[in-house]
């Protein structure tokens, strides 16, 4: 069997302000940086996370297996939030009002909550009729 070092598998895509996911791509693993600052924030944000993953807790990408990180920009219209659909991260624009970008707020603490999601050795206990989901909030937003 062969071991595999660690390596960034990361791809940014544009939505294009609709709600049809992924989009087109707009940025790969190793690719020159784009002149659309969402694009690099995301793709930074993920190189950021994956560095600390490896860095401080050994792991390979959030799951720990590899897992190559995928993230949509410019999802729907004014859309003031970020979330993580289970096959990649999702990023709104902002209304400029309350967020200028989501990506930068939002996208650590859902990368958390993937990374909770992924692992499988964490044993996880909640109170009764507590759904796991909420403790992961708590987790994350703590």
């Amino acid at each position: 069997m062969s071991v595999t070092s660690p390596a960034k598998q990361r791809t940014v895509y544009d939505a294009k302000h609709s709600q049809q996911l992924p989009g087109s791509v707009v940025r790969t693993e190793g690719a020159r940086a784009s002149a659309d600052v969402s694009v690099n924030e995301a793709y930074d944000g993920f190189g950021t996370t994956f560095d600390f993953y490896l860095q401080a807790y050994h792991r390979n990408s959030i799951d720990d297996a590899g897992l190559p990180m995928h993230a949509s920009v410019h999802f729907g219209s004014n859309y003031d939030n970020a979330f993580s659909s289970g096959q990649q991260m999702v990023f709104g624009d902002g209304t400029q009002v309350i967020l200028r970008s989501s990506s930068a707020l939002i996208c650590a603490p859902s990368r958390i909550a993937s990374t909770l999601r992924y692992d499988q050795r964490r044993k996880m206990v909640t109170a009764p009729n507590e759904p796991s989901n909420g403790l992961k909030c708590v987790y994350c937003d703590a």
